[in-house]
């Protein structure tokens, strides 16, 4: 069951949106982070304050999830994660 999480500005419109899912009993997941990139910080807020979640639900640990490009993988790197996992795609051609 996934745990959607909104952020909201000061006049009450969304400038952000998280989609959670548990992983296991130790560990809550990111599905899906988006934010308006013209909130400074915003992303790393919606990180920090996601991870204050997971701990006060019980997780030990918060994935991040995977990076599409390099340029993303060096932004999730600067919250220094304690495990690095290399991901492994699957990708399944369509056939009748």
């Amino acid at each position: 069951y996934p745990f959607q999480y909104w952020f909201y500005d000061s006049k009450g419109g969304v400038i952000g949106f998280t989609s959670l899912s548990e992983i296991s009993g130790k560990c809550l997941g990111f599905n899906a982070i988006l934010n308006d990139f013209n909130y400074w910080n915003l992303y790393r807020y919606m990180v920090h304050t996601t991870a204050e979640l997971a701990r006060n639900l019980g997780y030990d640990y918060l994935n991040l999830q995977g990076s599409e490009d390099a340029g993303q993988h060096q932004s999730k790197k600067r919250f220094r994660a304690q495990i690095e996992l290399q991901k492994k795609h699957l990708a399944y051609r369509y056939s009748e």
